[in-house]
């Protein structure tokens, strides 16, 4: 016999907000019976299509985790009934079922509870105070502990919390596939839980030794950056180069999405911007300015102008201002997004100068400018939004068609780490962009301090961190500096 496991509302029962209360429908033997939730939402915020709370309601994913956590507690029981009696538990049975574990619940103190259930409470106290980006961390890693759970079909209480549990979660994340890096901010996540919410506000007695699972980094210099030939081979094939990359080039038509993609990456690779700031960048973030020192050498009296990008970075706590200035074939990248596309003038370009470049943007920009509040909100974008998970798998598809596929090394972890050589192409991300930018402008003289003011990094130890030297550049530094 089949049963049914549905999120309802009941629009009979509207309190005075004008709220309907939630339950979950068990449906067994043609009957059913409602399981309150303990919540109420209004019906204009409920998708009846497909029972559950729209995307857009504000307090989606921890309805969501909540309305989830009862429906896997109902199947439970109706296994756990099942294994007793070998068929499926009526209405009124399950009903029981539930009364006695909830009065067994009563009688033990709260380190009986799931480690599920509290970290969907402190996920919901902390909703108010942390940057979404935070809280969107926090429910991948409730996300990745129920898969844990899953793997080891076992509920853990909060009472099972100790090194042990912590470690074996760490090393399920390991073999999942999981880089260092998420592991160690998922393992993070948890030590916050099991101090602020457990220990500091509930104030439980848990295994101490917890604070001594390991928080993994990932190891320096483990990515891949392009090299400057690479860059420059990516350039002719989606836009144009100033340089001749090859004795004799191989044509590669593209489609237009994917000379997109390329313009993307070489956006990102010539101002270092995150994905996430590149995807929200918009024409009022470019600015032209005039030089305020004006050289007596000059041979034309004519103002000097210089173009920029002024954003704040979205992955910082506090305020991280970042000036980025735009030079050469990344001045005509953005006129080509204006709508004059620069690369169909072909070489003509190389023999434009800077202010050449600005000269043809600057009417450009002020006519955006002049009509920005009247643009539908994708229009005020550089660039159409693309989710990451895509441009990533669109970007290694690019790339390998532009034979970018130098073996490199790519670590694997699990009990054992495990090194082997695949094509660079696909050690390629959104990510690799910013890194490339970093490692090609300190390879090229540029002060940390200032490149930090471009990057928004506060630290250098952080920044240096994306940068990769490789043999040509060990090779080229060595030979200016060392005679024998």
């Amino acid at each position: 016999m089949k049963y049914s496991v549905t999120p309802v509302i009941r629009k009979d029962q509207t309190n005075q907000q004008g709220e309907c209360p939630l339950y979950i429908r068990y449906t067994s033997y043609r009957k059913s019976i409602n399981i309150p939730l303990g919540e109420s939402i209004l019906l204009s915020s409920w998708d009846l299509k497909n029972n559950m709370p729209k995307t857009s309601y504000k307090q989606f994913r921890q309805l969501y985790d909540k309305i989830n956590l009862l429906k896997d507690k109902i199947h439970d029981k109706v296994s756990e009934f099942e294994n007793l009696y070998s068929r499926k538990p009526e209405c009124k049975e399950l009903k029981e079922f539930l009364i006695v574990e909830s009065a067994s619940v009563k009688k033990v103190n709260d380190k009986g509870r799931l480690i599920v259930e509290t970290f969907i409470e402190f996920i919901e106290r902390r909703q108010q105070e942390l940057r979404p980006s935070t809280i969107t961390v926090y429910h991948s890693t409730l996300l990745m502990w129920k898969e844990f759970e899953k793997n080891r079909k076992q509920k853990f209480f909060v009472k099972d919390i100790n090194l042990g549990l912590l470690d074996d979660f760490r090393l399920f994340l390991i073999q999942d596939g999981k880089q260092l890096s998420t592991v160690g901010k998922y393992i993070k996540t948890i030590k916050t839980y099991v101090n602020l919410f457990l220990i500091n506000y509930l104030e439980l007695s848990i295994a101490n030794n917890y604070k001594k699972v390991r928080v993994d980094k990932e190891e320096r210099n483990t990515f891949e950056v392009l090299s400057e030939i690479e860059l420059e081979s990516l350039k002719e094939a989606v836009f144009y180069s100033r340089y001749k990359v090859k004795d004799s080039i191989k044509r590669i038509d593209l489609t237009d999405r994917e000379k997109m993609i390329g313009k993307i990456f070489l956006f990102m690779c010539n101002t270092g911007l995150a994905y996430c700031d590149l995807q929200k960048l918009s024409f009022a973030d470019i600015h032209i300015e005039i030089e305020e020192l004006t050289d007596l050498n000059q041979i034309e009296n004519e103002d000097l102008k210089y173009v920029y990008i002024q954003i704040e970075r979205t992955k910082t706590i506090h305020k991280a201002e970042c000036f980025i200035p735009i030079v050469g074939t990344t001045i005509d990248l953005l006129i080509s997004q204006m709508g004059l596309h620069m690369e169909d003038l072909g070489g003509g370009n190389l023999f434009l100068s800077e202010q050449d470049r600005i000269q043809i943007l600057e009417p450009l920009h002020e006519q955006i400018k002049h009509s920005y509040h009247n643009l539908k909100p994708s229009e005020k974008l550089i660039f159409p939004i693309i989710h990451s998970a895509k441009f990533n798998m669109e970007i290694k598809e690019l790339l390998c068609k532009l034979e970018i596929n130098e073996l490199v090394s790519k670590v694997f972890r699990g009990k054992e780490r495990i090194t082997t050589k695949v094509p660079k192409y696909q050690m390629i991300s959104a990510h690799s962009a910013r890194r490339t930018y970093i490692t090609l402008c300190l390879r090229q003289g540029v002060l940390p301090d200032v490149l930090m003011q471009s990057t928004g990094h506060k630290k250098f130890d952080t920044m240096r961190s994306y940068h990769k030297h490789n043999a040509a550049s060990v090779n080229k530094e060595i030979r200016k500096k060392i005679r024998n």
